[in-house]
């Protein structure tokens, strides 16, 4: 059975942490702006794909949604947990020129200002 996309957050400073799990497939199941923190305090969101099972070409069109709704507000994005496919794949399809990976949450914490 298939698992749909699961989001947990949470906000440290002006920082939102999100938590993805299951499978992204389907852009219309999730809207970017509920990834994204309608907050203007909110200067960074960071993507945890740890526990993301796929991505499809559907979920890759909300990430890239996502990104470019974040550049509107602005907002950096920052992701970790990426497995070396998906990491490949942001490559190839220019995520990774405005989706920031990192090798785990708390060198995506330093870069987006905070220290654990």
């Amino acid at each position: 059975m298939a698992k749909g996309l699961q989001i947990i957050s949470r906000e440290e400073e002006w920082v939102k942490i999100i938590e993805l799990s299951g499978e992204i497939t389907k852009s219309d199941e999730v809207p970017p702006d509920q990834i994204l923190p309608p907050s203007q305090e909110i200067k960074a969101v960071v993507l945890n794909f740890s526990k993301v099972e796929y991505i499809n070409s559907a979920g890759i069109a909300l990430l890239i949604r996502v990104v470019r709704l974040a550049r509107e507000k602005p907002i950096a994005v920052l992701a970790h947990g990426l497995n070396s496919h998906y990491e490949k794949i942001f490559n190839m399809v220019g995520l990774t020129n405005y989706l920031y990976i990192y090798p785990n949450e708390g060198t995506a914490l330093a870069a987006a200002g905070l220290i654990r």
